[in-house]
């Protein structure tokens, strides 16, 4: 016989075991990208949603074993690069990808593709950067549906109230083409589509195809209108590329000219000799309201070239008599440099530019004659913080038959190497590191020299430095976009949204080069009226609400209201200010309690084991940033950030920034991990500082 009381804690324990086997929910299928040791990557797959013609939404999910910091991470897709070729490679015109920052986390991830060709067939991955290095995830490919093809082609009889567009329907997909129109927006307000209520639209009806004319009316007077056509059967919507003018002043007779539209499609360096080359292949979209007259490129080693400056050069194709392609090639480049390119298109003295594209020239690699060659990683470190160390590794090939010795190398200011010289036998080569290490902020360019009894032959060496204060976005940016009230700010990688208190609104930077991106920008609601901080996740954009003691929701990409993601903060943290999240937990700053909150961004419940007090100097805290491990509170009073472990809030002096004297009333922040963005109200300008 079984003595039960004997054996009872045996039989407890087995007990419970059953009980939580069968308590456990299953897991539901989840597309991941799986890290092991930071080296390999499971056989993941990309979850393809929402499809339409020319847009689409891809998901993947991360999880890693350990805590790490990703750099960036995103998609990659292609329409004729897959398998083995679908890598993220910036020089590849044929390899798109999305940029969604720095992720500390694991969960899902979204990116929102735009501007497909319809039926077309495309190859994407998910992919991370960790400490430089990329994973994949397994390709997986979706064909967008054939829907009509519609474009406006004419915009004319512009007035102060209205004006009259001609369109045309080109294609009708797979099917018949159920209705079509064109749906408009006033400059600030978003794209304007279909979906979204506080835009405007006519439909008229079904159609099978053809150019039709149609009027828009009850505009306001010298404003700025973003307008699409648009075309639907039984597939999808198709939109046209964004068109825009501005209705005349009252009482102005004057015909407003409608400036053309331009972009570049296809960039390609080669080396000819000693000197670099740059293929350029650029698209006029639309004429506008009248022939183009003048079209071309302008480029420069400076950001933002103009081809009214002298100091930037272009090249000047004459009129064009139709949309389509134009190109050119520009010969007798530097090497291994980054230059700043932009197409151009004028008509009735009306200059459109397309965006800022940049590329870096074609390394030499070959170092002269036909003895040595240099290859592996570009000798072009970038700007780098003063007093860090940075290293590449390059491959010194005997191209010849006999035996090298090169007897000494040099390297300008800044520069060293682990190898001195010695001899190369015939057709091989040296491993050699380079290492970067500059003190002053200051230019670091010159040539890697290798010195044998042929001769001295180089190689570009190219590097800057930087201090930990300047100037990202000038202060004339921001006031001229309006955004004279900058309270904060969220990033991608790409752009920059930055919060202006007083218009309720957000405006758009691309992080880069400064240049404003109105179609990007949106409004808040009217209930959101004294709006203090954003975060975003790609997706959603959430935004605090002092007064209201809210935290409200919108869609990144149009700006609509999301109010089923809104919630209440608590009654005691009734002064919010700056709010950060790591997906999970939404972290937000009180200026009278002089507290971080914390509650779950999904159901808003309260989180107080997630809470904690700032230090009595920390009285001023707004703006939040976090790498998951470390919160910095920036305060508005002592110009400073201050710096709190996450999980218990201690505070980490050795990590906290005082800031330039330049900054008088800062308000919010954002980091990529290596660099931090200030918004500064005071003087209306956006300054950086490196992360301690």
């Amino acid at each position: 016989m079984i003595n039960i009381n004997k054996h009872k804690n045996f039989y407890l324990f087995v007990f419970l075991c059953l009980l939580i086997i069968s308590c456990k929910t299953p897991k539901q299928p989840i597309i991941e990208v799986i890290l092991i040791d930071f080296e390999d990557i499971d056989n993941s797959e990309v979850k393809i949603f929402s499809l339409t013609p020319q847009t689409t939404s891809i998901e993947s999910e991360i999880s890693f074993e350990n805590t790490v910091l990703i750099t960036q991470h995103g998609h990659i897709y292609s329409s004729t690069e897959k398998d083995d070729s679908l890598i993220y490679d910036t020089n590849n015109p044929n390899i798109f990808r999305t940029e969604l920052g720095v992720k500390q986390k694991q969960g899902n991830f979204i990116s929102n593709i735009r501007d497909l060709k319809v039926g077309m067939t495309y190859y994407v991955k998910a992919y991370v950067i960790i400490q430089g290095k990329i994973f994949y995830s397994k390709q997986n490919n979706f064909t967008t549906p054939t829907a009509p093809s519609v474009d406006i082609t004419t915009i004319q009889n512009i007035t102060s109230s209205g004006a009259q567009l001609l369109v045309n329907i080109s294609f009708l997909g797979t099917s018949s083409v159920l209705s079509h129109g064109v749906v408009w927006a006033i400059s600030g307000n978003g794209i304007p589509t279909l979906n979204n209520t506080s835009h405007f639209s006519n439909n008229l009806g079904a159609t099978s195809g053809g150019t039709f004319t149609t009027s828009i009316t009850g505009l306001s007077s010298n404003s700025t209108y973003y307008i699409r056509a648009y075309a639907s059967n039984t597939e999808a919507v198709s939109y046209s590329p964004q068109r825009n003018f501005t209705t005349l002043t009252h009482g102005s007779s004057n015909v407003s000219a409608i400036a053309p539209t331009v972009s570049i499609t296809s960039l390609t360096t080669e080396l000819s000799g000693s000197n670099a080359s740059i293929s350029i292949i650029a698209n006029l979209e639309y004429e506008g309201s009248s022939k183009v007259k003048q079209h071309g490129f302008t480029w420069s080693t400076s950001t933002d070239p103009n081809i009214d400056d002298a100091n930037d050069s272009k090249v000047l194709l004459g009129n064009k008599e139709e949309i389509g392609t134009f190109s050119t090639t520009i010969n007798g480049l530097s090497p291994n440099t980054l230059y700043y390119i932009k197409a151009f298109a004028t008509n009735d003295e009306v200059n459109r530019y397309s965006l800022q594209q940049t590329i870096v020239t074609a390394n030499t690699n070959v170092i002269s004659g036909n003895y040595l060659e240099l290859e592996g990683a570009s000798l072009n470190f970038g700007a780098v913080a003063v007093n860090s160390t940075h290293k590449k590794k390059v491959l010194l090939n005997n191209t010849t038959g006999n035996s090298i010795t090169i007897t000494s190398v040099s390297l300008p200011s800044g520069y060293t190497t682990d190898w001195s010289g010695g001899v190369i036998t015939a057709l091989s080569g040296k491993e050699i590191t380079i290492s970067y290490n500059p003190i002053n902020s200051t230019s670091y360019n010159g040539n890697l020299i290798f010195n044998h009894a042929l001769g001295s032959y180089s190689s570009p060496i190219l590097g800057s430095a930087r201090v930990s204060n300047y100037n990202a976005i000038t202060g004339n940016t921001l006031t001229s976009a309006g955004n004279t009230n900058p309270y904060s700010l969220w990033a991608n990688g790409n752009n920059s949204w930055v919060l202006d208190y007083s218009d309720d609104k957000i405006y758009v930077y691309n992080l880069s080069n400064s240049n404003r991106e109105n179609e990007k920008e949106f409004s808040l609601t009217i209930e959101n009226a004294n709006p203090y901080s954003i975060w975003a996740d790609g997706a959603t954009m959430y935004v605090s609400d002092r007064t209201d003691d809210k935290v409200y929701a919108y869609k990144l990409s149009d700006g609509s209201n999301l109010s089923g993601k809104e919630f209440d903060l608590h009654s005691s943290n009734g002064d919010a200010t700056g709010i950060w999240s790591d997906g999970l937990t939404l972290w937000v700053s009180d200026i009278s309690d002089d507290k971080i909150y914390a509650y779950n961004i999904n159901s808003g419940t309260r989180q107080e084991s997630k809470e904690f007090n700032l230090h009595s100097d920390n009285a001023s805290p707004y703006g939040l940033w976090s790498d998951g491990t470390t919160l910095w509170v920036i305060d508005n009073t002592d110009i400073k950030i201050y710096a709190y472990n996450l999980s218990d809030g201690t505070r980490q002096n050795s990590k906290e920034i005082t800031l330039d004297s330049a900054i008088t009333s800062p308000t919010g922040i954002w980091s990529d991990g290596t660099t931090m963005w200030i918004v500064d109200k005071g003087t209306d300008k956006i300054y950086t500082a490196l992360l301690p």
